[in-house]
């Protein structure tokens, strides 16, 4: 629950941070009501492993955050190609660089 809670203030933060630079929100604005719902982990595998790997593979983060225990949170935001809204991956990482979490927070389906 509280990891749901912190994803949710991440995307609020990024969704907001979108309005101020003009880039267009389009229908992923309507992802964040269903936050918890579309919130699922899509790469066990990645859990423990070094952020630098990560980032070689998937490429530089659009965003961070990073909360008061120390870890932080890499959203990866990308327009999806039929122009009708973005999608979201979040990756959480801990203090040593080592992945927590990565969880998909809209998709482009």
């Amino acid at each position: 629950m509280k990891r749901h809670l912190c994803l949710l203030f991440i995307s609020l933060f990024v969704f907001a941070g979108c309005g101020e630079t003009g880039k267009k929100v389009g229908a992923a604005a309507l992802a964040v009501g269903g936050l918890a719902v579309l919130a699922a982990d899509i790469a066990d595998d990645w859990n423990g492993k070094n952020f630098d790997e990560y980032v070689r593979l998937k490429g530089v983060p659009t965003s961070q955050y990073a909360d008061s225990s120390g870890n932080t949170t890499y959203a990866y935001v990308k327009m999806c190609p039929n122009n009708q809204g973005q999608e979201e991956t979040n990756v959480v990482v801990d203090k040593n660089k080592k992945i927590l979490a990565v969880n998909q927070v809209s998709s482009c389906k």
